[in-house]
């Protein structure tokens, strides 16, 4: 009788400490949002941009939109951050800020862009024109590697022997640094 009042009781126990963790993340939430509010604007002193190989940086900065001796929010900085994204030329991207003695603010956007495509080829495809992948994934050279062009690729290659009656095509794809020109790769599509 004893197990059945203690399992009663562990669900009720369960729920108010469920409760209570999900009280206790509301409050964290709103203290973060009260923090930024109280952080209100800030003055900019320059903006940092680190780790951009082949883009160059005034464009970027065009991009980002925020320029020294403007006053922001976190708003702004989002908004630099999500038009960054939008270029699709980043892998990885990060956003700091460091506050000076004079109380303005120096923005670093960290980036890693993604390689160049400088070189590219199809390896036994014998069915298909190869060219016919490039056009249709968008792909030519000088232009920016995201691992959705594979995937685009694949499918497409798929799809079109899958026509032809070869189903069940592998598609795998090596990316070869280019050593001569940093930020660099050949693309090698092995069918």
């Amino acid at each position: 009788m004893a197990s059945k009042h203690a399992s009663s009781v562990y669900p009720s126990t369960k729920r108010t400490l469920l409760g209570l963790a999900a009280a206790a993340w509301a409050i964290l939430s709103l203290a973060q949002d009260a923090r930024a509010q109280a952080l209100g604007r800030v003055s900019i002193d320059s903006i940092a941009i680190v780790g951009n190989r082949v883009f160059q940086t005034a464009p970027l900065r065009g991009t980002i939109g925020i320029f020294p001796g403007d006053t922001i929010t976190y708003r702004e900085v989002q908004a630099a951050e999500k038009r960054l994204w939008q270029t699709g030329r980043f892998n990885d991207l990060r956003v700091t800020a460091s506050e000076s003695a004079t109380g303005f603010v120096t923005l670093t956007f960290e980036v890693e862009e993604y390689p160049l495509v400088r070189a590219r080829s199809i390896e036994g495809l014998r069915r298909m024109d190869p060219a016919d992948v490039w056009d249709h994934i968008g792909l030519n050279q000088g232009v920016p590697y995201t691992p959705q062009l594979f995937v685009e690729a694949r499918q497409f290659i798929r799809d079109q022997l899958a026509e032809q009656g070869i189903p069940f095509v592998q598609v795998e794809q090596e990316l070869i640094p280019i050593d001569d020109t940093p930020g660099s790769i050949e693309l090698v599509l092995r069918v």
